[in-house]
């Protein structure tokens, strides 16, 4: 969250948003406060997801990203592979 503060403390035009990437076995949802406060102060969102062991939907239903890395797994998940090309998540 500090970080996310800072960008918006001291944003440039070359900042267009934050990104999630790490230890996938850290849930995405403790990251939740940080992606709530960038997206209400427009910026963008994207996460690492798509290894096996992520919950790939909680980087959109708990994150709110709007673009996905690596989501190779992705394809497992008919219904939520359908979901992301219905909603134009990258």
């Amino acid at each position: 969250v500090k970080l996310v503060q800072d960008v918006i403390d001291n944003s440039s035009e070359r900042v267009l948003g934050i990104g999630l990437d790490g230890n996938p076995y850290i849930p995405a949802s403790n990251f939740k406060a940080a992606f709530d406060l960038a997206r209400a102060h427009g910026l963008n969102r994207t996460a690492h997801a798509g290894v096996p062991v992520h919950d790939n939907g909680e980087v959109i239903d708990v994150l709110n990203c709007q673009r996905i890395d690596h989501g190779y797994y992705i394809v497992d998940e008919p219904e939520l592979c359908t979901r992301l090309v219905r909603d134009r998540v990258h």
